[in-house]
């Protein structure tokens, strides 16, 4: 089976924006290596993605750089898809290519634009358009929270069958070694980035 990846969030090779969507998918690629060695998979980008990041990856992923990136998910895309079907396509960057053959899975990480338009700047309009698109498109969606989950489920009237969580994966360097420290008073740990959408 081959499997189609927007796996653009991998091109970014600035390690302060290597957060987000590019962890989620480097960390389920990473997995997906590891577990699943029969079917081939295409990562799209618009841009290499770098050599240290593909050499992490199975061999049996490979990097597809589909230019120009002016047009890239209503255009390019599609019609990398319509010329070279895959048999499921992931939409890990919350967007789906307009027109793309074989199942299509579309992750929705949250819809904080829908009530917060003013903290999400000019992408609010864009990411309105394109998560309408993988609720009404999308064979199944695939979100981070029983809250996003109930969120999609309200606002685009998605049924939950339809819809999966599936909690993001984390860096090594989050897996517990040594001993267990334990603090006397309570706290608050918020890791995510600094910008008025969070």
């Amino acid at each position: 089976m081959t499997i189609g990846v927007d796996a653009g969030a991998l091109s970014i090779s600035d390690k302060r924006l290597q957060v987000g969507v590019w962890r989620v998918t480097f960390e389920l690629l990473k997995q997906l290596s590891c577990i699943d060695k029969k079917n081939q998979y295409r990562l799209y980008s618009f841009s290499p993605i770098p050599k240290n990041i593909l050499n992490t990856l199975g061999t049996n992923m490979k990097n597809r750089v589909l230019t120009p990136s002016l047009g890239y998910m209503k255009f390019r895309l599609p019609l990398e898809l319509m010329l070279h079907p895959v048999d499921i396509f992931l939409g890990l960057s919350q967007a789906l290519p307009f027109m793309s053959y074989g199942k299509k899975i579309g992750f929705i990480y949250d819809i904080g634009f829908l009530k917060y338009p003013e903290k999400y700047g000019t992408s609010a309009d864009k990411l309105k358009d394109q998560t309408h698109y993988i609720a009404k498109h999308s064979d199944d969606i695939v979100t981070i929270s029983q809250s996003v989950k109930k969120d999609i489920c309200h606002e685009y009237n998605t049924p939950k069958e339809r819809i999966h969580v599936c909690y993001p994966g984390v860096s090594d360097v989050f897996t517990q070694a040594g001993k267990k420290e334990t603090k006397p008073y309570p706290y608050f740990l918020f890791v995510g980035s600094l910008w008025k959408g969070k």
